[in-house]
């Protein structure tokens, strides 16, 4: 049996299960987004309805209830 605890965290309407344990909004990003989140990566993010700058992802911590939601940019109309 493994001693890491899963935890639950809501991203984009979604319940996304993983190990960490309070991260920074960072570490979670690239544990969501399977890859390391660089300036090139063109998302916003915002915690519980509030848009958090890309520059404060590493210094954001993530609790249990937050709800996050990830957007990109697309064409159209």
């Amino acid at each position: 049996m493994s001693g890491i605890k899963k935890k639950k965290f809501k991203i984009n309407g979604k319940d996304f299960i993983c190990s960490l344990n309070e991260p920074f909004l960072y570490d979670l990003l690239k544990t969501f987004l399977k890859e390391k989140v660089t300036e090139n990566h063109k998302i916003a993010v915002a915690v519980n309805n509030v848009l958090v700058e890309k520059k404060k992802w590493k210094k954001k911590k993530i609790f249990y209830d937050d709800k996050i939601e990830i957007v990109t940019p697309f064409f159209g109309g």
